[in-house]
């Protein structure tokens, strides 16, 4: 029976992630990183082993959840054959070998010819892939020890500085992509005409006509075709730059985006509650908790719309607008003063400073006002396009 102790959790904005990560798991050996991404509520785990990482997924790690990844990457596993030997393998074992992946994967390898090496990367793609999902987003952090994972682990894992270089790779490939793949839920079309006289050997033609036939989206053909998602996207990115191939996107996507908000507050929790309240709005929000990086974030994100809290250990809101004022590219933001001070200097200073000024709400009463009037804000400065989001007011 696995023994689980809570040792550490902590907040994390939009980018803050790997570092915190790397940071938070330094000292620490087997158990299990829990992330919870806001505002959708996504539930992922990290699996750690011996400080390296062994697994990623919506559960824990259990025969179940690998033999569902193995299944996803590896295609000769959905043979009906490899199904009904999976089943004798598993009908066969005792519980101790149950309970022991590594003894299932043996099993598995004698009697399917599945090599090790498949395994390792199977699940070293699903951890990538799990970390592309992660890694920009924010929400909370907690890590969980389990002091069985060590035996559990049935293959060696990455460090934690590796997957961080491997997936802020990725993160880049992806950003390359994006003004030809929008979006991984489009359905790609054939280009009949280019297609015919195009240099493809009749494999190739073949291969690309069958799956576009399917009319499923390039995620739906990831995983029918047991491939890495950013792999079938630089696939289609290439068809779809030469001609060969059009993207439909599905009818719910945005292609005008939303408008950017950064906000700069060292409360964790109001920064929490700004970003579900302003999400749900339908505007990206981009946060940081210290002035020490605000600059170079703000310079990273380009936000339409910064909000900066006056009373900041540091530098004050005061100070950070004059170093937003000195950098060029940063010079021309609109920028909103936030302080639970409702002082007439304070808003003088803030009119100063070419800013708008927002009353923090103090009390409960206050809430609903400082909702009605940070939602006429944003509708004045950076409005929404109509449609572009359902909007439902939530508590801050």
């Amino acid at each position: 029976m696995s023994t689980e102790t809570l040792l550490t959790n902590f907040y994390f904005q939009s980018n803050e992630l790997p570092c915190k990560l790397q940071k938070f798991s330094e000292d620490l050996q087997s158990g299990y990183w829990k992330l919870c991404l806001r505002p959708e509520d996504t539930i992922l785990y990290l699996a750690i082993s011996q400080g390296q990482v062994v697994f990623a997924g919506t559960q824990h790690l259990t025969w179940n959840t690998l033999l569902n990844c193995l299944c996803r990457y590896i295609p000769q596993l959905r043979t009906t054959a490899a199904r009904e030997a999976i089943a004798v393998l598993e009908d066969s074992a005792s519980v101790p070998d149950h309970a022991t992946l590594d003894n299932m994967l043996r099993n598995l390898e004698s009697t399917l010819g599945i090599t090790h090496l498949s395994i390792f990367d199977a699940v070293q793609t699903q951890i990538l892939t799990i970390c592309d999902r992660i890694w920009e987003g924010r929400g909370e952090a907690s890590f969980t020890h389990a002091s069985d994972l060590c035996m559990q682990a049935p293959i060696s894992g990455i460090t934690m500085e590796s997957l961080v270089v491997q997936t802020q790779a990725r993160q880049q490939a992806w950003s390359s992509l994006k003004t030809i793949i929008p979006s991984m839920e489009a359905v790609p079309t054939l280009n009949s005409d280019a297609f015919k006289t195009s240099i493809l050997s009749p494999t190739q033609k073949q291969h690309i006509e069958k799956l576009i036939s399917l009319r499923k989206s390039l995620d739906t053909i990831a995983q029918i075709t047991a491939k890495d998602p950013l792999t079938t996207a630089k696939t289609f990115a290439h068809l779809v730059q030469t001609g060969l191939v059009s993207l439909q996107l599905p009818a719910t996507f945005n292609q005008e985006p939303s408008p950017e908000i950064f906000i700069v507050d060292d409360s964790s929790v109001f920064l929490q509650q700004f970003q579900t309240l302003v999400s749900s709005w339908g505007y990206k929000v981009n946060a940081c908790s210290t002035t020490d990086t605000a600059i170079e974030t703000m310079l990273a994100v380009q936000p339409d719309l910064i909000f900066l809290d006056i009373n900041m250990p540091g530098l004050s809101g005061f100070d950070l607008i004059k170093a937003v004022r000195r950098e060029v590219k940063l010079k021309d933001k609109k920028l909103v003063l936030l302080t639970a001070e409702n002082s007439q200097s304070n808003q003088w200073r803030a009119k100063w400073g070419n800013c708008k000024f927002l009353a923090k709400p103090r009390t409960l009463e206050e809430i609903q006002s400082f909702q009605v009037d940070l939602r006429q804000l944003l509708q004045e400065e950076v409005p929404v396009v109509t449609g572009s989001s359902q909007t439902q007011q939530r508590s801050i």
